[in-house]
């Protein structure tokens, strides 16, 4: 056995046995090695290391890296970056998982990153949006973390996030043996990029590895409260909701790519692959439940994220539906009406979806294409649900289906998406 691996080995065991969440984790992947990386990266299948590097470290902060990397994984980082700066993306993700590492009195290397408008709930996006709103600094990597005395090594700025491999991609038998698609002598250097579905159904094992880890540490004892939180609102899917918004649409327009604009995610990986060059390429239909459940703020509120819609797609047109058990009103708008304030809702009777959707269907003929989509923002408190139209559905509700108190019905077609 080669001296990586034992290592990488070792650095498992101690892991599972002073750190059972992050153990259960690293135990469902491969450490692949890459003598090229300046620091390790995660892709969502692997973490890939530098072995000169990794065996410069101690083997606490040996253990520190490798249980960030895999709880970047399980949070789902590299599965939600999209067409974003992956740079900045891998540090938002290495900052929000340093936390949570010092926060469990694990080490990492002195130079890894921290910001202090991150907390310990700040999610991948928000800590994103943190970071791209400040002035860029030159020089690479770390922050101004809080740089415990006791951690050795000149250690790497955090991790790099990769966008995710085919699931198809071979890697080696075991840890240490692999090497990352691409890198050294041996990769092709090519690889085709997940469909969506593989995307999904990636993240979702990464969910299922992440309840696992969790149950195992809580069994013995040893699941911290912050990771608890961490697990209960990711396997909850608390994502902010535009983003959800963001993702919904780029799967539906998922043909409408520009080679004169070449994606940037890919570039680094050695292919050369369209961008989405315009998202919305028909109108939105959205829908607001205007029903006596709805209040007064949740109007204010839906009011609110037809603008962000707006806002996030340049040039899109919305036709607003207001609802209850009729349309009792319509107003188009587009990027120019922006910033849409909140103004009377029309409606406030019972609740009732099909009307909404019956509206699509009578004035198909007023539109110059197919709805891009149709979102609906409600309350959730109707079972009155139509069958499912010809076009993507995107229900946002104010409340969780099933939890105690709510009323409200989960939907039998679409995606649902829960805003706070």
């Amino acid at each position: 056995m080669s001296d990586i691996k034992k290592e990488i080995s070792r650095t498992k065991t101690g892991l599972v046995l002073d750190h059972a969440f992050f153990g259960s984790l690293a135990l469902t992947s491969d450490v692949l090695l890459d003598e090229k990386l300046d620091t390790p990266k995660i892709n969502g299948k692997n973490l890939i290391i530098n072995p000169e590097q990794f065996m410069k470290e101690s083997i606490n902060v040996r253990k520190g890296i490798m249980a960030a990397g895999y709880l970047g994984m399980g949070l789902g980082h590299p599965f939600r970056m999209g067409d974003r700066d992956a740079k900045m993306w891998g540090e938002a993700s290495s900052i929000i998982t340093g936390m949570h590492i010092r926060q469990g009195g694990m080490q990492l290397p002195v130079n890894w990153p921290a910001h202090p408008k991150f907390n310990l709930d700040t999610t991948i996006e928000e800590g994103y949006k943190i970071l791209s709103e400040e002035p860029k600094q030159d020089g690479p990597g770390g922050g101004d973390g809080d740089g415990d005395d006791q951690q050795d090594g000149d250690g790497q700025g955090g991790y790099g996030v990769d966008p995710p491999p085919s699931p198809d991609q071979q890697d080696g038998d075991d840890d240490g043996e692999g090497q990352q698609e691409g890198a050294g002598d041996g990769g092709c250097g090519v690889q085709r990029p997940p469909t969506p579905a593989e995307m999904k159904a990636m993240e979702e094992d990464w969910k299922v590895r992440l309840a696992q880890a969790a149950q195992a540490a809580k069994a013995m004892g040893k699941l911290p409260e912050s990771l608890k939180s961490l697990v209960d609102d990711t396997l909850e899917a608390k994502i902010p909701w535009q983003h959800v918004l963001r993702d919904f649409i780029e799967k539906v327009e998922h043909d409408d790519y520009s080679w004169n604009q070449p994606n940037r995610r890919w570039i680094q990986q050695g292919l050369v692959l369209p961008s989405l060059h315009n998202l919305v390429t028909g109108d939105i239909i959205v829908a607001f439940d205007t029903s006596g459940s709805v209040g007064d703020n949740e109007i204010a509120q839906f009011f609110g994220e037809l603008s962000s819609i707006l806002s996030e797609f340049p040039g899109s047109k919305c036709t607003l539906l207001e609802v209850d058990t009729r349309v009792a009103n319509v107003t188009n708008f587009t990027t120019d009406d922006l910033p849409i304030g909140p103004r009377h809702a029309h409606g406030r009777g019972g609740t009732m979806f099909s009307p909404a959707f019956e509206w699509v269907d009578e004035h198909e003929a007023e539109f110059d294409e197919a709805p891009s989509c149709f979102i609906y923002l409600t309350d959730g408190e109707c079972n009155d649900f139509p069958a499912p139209p010809n076009y993507p559905v995107l229900w946002v509700y104010t409340q969780e289906p099933g939890k105690q108190g709510s009323w409200c019905s989960r939907p039998p077609f679409g995606t649902l998406t829960v805003i706070d």
